[in-house]
């Protein structure tokens, strides 16, 4: 993640709109990233008020700690790389 905390682990998953499945096989092709398709009976995105591109960051407990979404916020600029990161160390109970 950081060269900083060398030791700081999380996991990523996508998780695939309910009414979507039509498009998994170019959501995963060449990918490594576990791909969960959302249903009527888990409604993940509506429980959790997701929208596209949402990255939704949880705790150890499941809770959403933070949301980034990315249609708007880049990969590729570093600040939003550093914001994301952030996220994902304070879930991990890390303060940068």
């Amino acid at each position: 993640m950081s060269e900083r905390y060398p030791d700081f682990q999380f996991q990523l998953l996508a998780i695939n709109e309910r009414g979507h499945s039509s498009d998994i096989p170019i959501a995963v092709e060449g990918r490594e990233l576990p791909l969960l398709q959302d249903d009527s009976w888990s409604l993940a995105w509506d429980n959790w008020g997701a929208t596209w591109r949402d990255v939704m960051v949880l705790d150890g407990e499941n809770e959403i700690v933070g949301i980034m979404n990315l249609t708007g916020n880049s990969l590729g600029e570093a600040e939003n790389r550093a914001e994301l990161e952030a996220l994902l160390l304070e879930a991990g109970g890390i303060n940068p």
